[in-house]
């Protein structure tokens, strides 16, 4: 599974100098999830995620470039009863960035290292009979099958 995005953004702001500036950038980011069925017997999976942005604009502000990898694997146990998922997110640190402006006699940055490396342990238990819940749902009144 792939996906990207394009945008051009053109954005004009008043500066402390009284002086309108103009912030303009065309940026893309993307991303790629690859899901791969490890065993089939015991419902066990592997699903690998990347994402990448260039660097873009918001307002006086230019934000350089990013990306994340994050991994997660799956497993199924009594009957597809418990489901227990460990990911990883950010599992390189690459989800920082460095936000600067530049106008009016300015040369401003700073970094922006938000806490993004994870560890998270799911446990999901299904109580009852999914079974009989699967085909209650199924069934149609017989004006439903009417129309």
């Amino acid at each position: 599974d792939v996906s990207t995005n394009t945008e051009y953004r053109q954005q004009w702001f008043w500066g402390l100098d009284e002086q309108i500036y103009q912030n303009k950038r065309l940026s893309f980011n993307g991303r790629a999830n690859l899901q791969v069925q490890l065993q089939e017997t015991s419902n066990w999976s592997l699903n690998a995620s990347y994402f990448y942005t260039t660097p873009s604009i918001q307002g006086t502000f230019t934000i350089s470039d990013f990306s994340s990898t994050s991994l997660q694997t799956t497993r199924t146990f009594f009957n597809k009863k418990l489901n227990v998922s460990l990911a990883f997110n950010d599992i390189f640190f690459t989800e920082k960035m460095k936000i600067s402006t530049k106008y009016a006699n300015q040369n401003n940055y700073f970094i922006d290292k938000q806490e993004t490396q994870k560890v998270s342990l799911t446990l999901r238990y299904n109580f009852g009979n999914q079974t009989v819940k699967a085909l209650q749902k199924a069934e149609k009144t017989d004006e439903q099958n009417r129309l």
